[in-house]
């Protein structure tokens, strides 16, 4: 293959036979699926033109979305080549990671890509590991204040950003809201919020299974506080802008939970719940004014798979 300038590769076994089966060197753009340490091995040094990279979850048979939700030694150590992976590349302009279980270390990533850096996406989903843990209230980790800092000065030519941002205590970040109105260029801001508290369970109002399996089949999260809604979207897009000393935020996307998903791509529901289901807000501003219009994620739609 020759002449390539974009490729997906969802399976990563085969590392050696991709490599000889193109010029990796003229790759501008690259998505892998959480490839394994022999590809990251056999790739080294051999993407020298790539642009844009997307490292993300795998895919299984029916669709659904995998991270990697081993927080073992091995799962340590595969995070920590990737990071290393990443460093190692030419300067890129475009850098999306998902679908790690926690976030990877980013200063040597940031050393490397920092001042070419355009668009950044770090992005973990709200339930996964969860459910591969055992740990029901087990919350997604997502960066700190001075981990966003640390971007801030590496990477002072970003003009799209998407983050994971934790509300609690009934109380909007403010002090990450405040944080994130210090980039410079920052244009397009993309903020990911948890849509449930597992801390806080209620029954459903309707639910058909007998009373011995009640309690495990008729419950559900509820609604983290405080919640996302037209109202609080607004505020939150007029709280960046308002601490912002250089080029103000055009557009704000918020969401609550991992909206776009189907359920069967990665939502799991059990029958007869009440679903929560996720929301996403777009806002932008329009004469002085902001706006902001709904999106509510209702397309579930394999429900036979589950």
């Amino acid at each position: 293959m020759t002449g390539i300038s974009g490729l997906t590769v969802s399976d990563t076994s085969n590392a050696e036979q991709w490599r000889t089966s193109m010029d990796w060197s003229k790759l501008k753009r690259l998505d892998l699926s959480l490839p394994s340490n022999l590809f990251l091995e056999t790739f080294r040094g051999e993407l020298d033109g790539l642009e844009s990279l997307v490292l993300r979850h795998t895919s299984g048979f029916w669709g659904d979305e995998q991270p990697l939700c081993a927080f073992d030694a091995t799962g340590d150590e595969l995070r920590q080549n990737y990071s290393s992976f990443i460093a190692a590349l030419p300067p890129l302009r475009d850098l999306s990671i998902s679908g790690m279980g926690r976030p990877l270390n980013m200063t040597p990533i940031l050393e490397t890509h920092g001042v070419s850096l355009e668009k950044l996406s770090i992005h973990e989903f709200e339930h996964d590991c969860r459910y591969n843990t055992g740990n029901a209230t087990w919350v997604r980790p997502v960066l700190s204040v001075s981990e966003v800092e640390e971007i801030i000065l590496s990477a002072p030519n970003l003009k799209e950003l998407t983050l994971d941002v934790y509300r609690s205590s009934n109380k909007w970040p403010n002090t990450m809201l405040k944080t994130l109105a210090k980039f410079p260029h920052l244009a397009q801001l993309t903020l990911n919020l948890d849509l449930e508290d597992p801390r806080r369970s209620k029954y459903v109002e309707w639910c058909s299974m007998k009373e011995s399996v009640r309690d495990k089949y008729c419950t559900i999260n509820k609604l983290m506080e405080p919640q996302l809604n037209y109202t609080t979207a607004e505020k939150i897009f007029q709280t960046i802008r308002q601490y912002q000393a250089g080029t103000k935020l055009r557009n704000l996307t918020v969401s609550a939970g991992d909206f776009g998903r189907r359920v069967g791509g990665g939502l799991r529901a059990i029958p007869n719940h009440e679903l929560n289901k996720p929301v996403l807000y777009d806002c932008w501003m329009e004469e002085n004014i902001v706006k902001c219009r709904d999106r509510h994620c209702d397309g579930f739609d394999d429900d036979l798979f589950l």
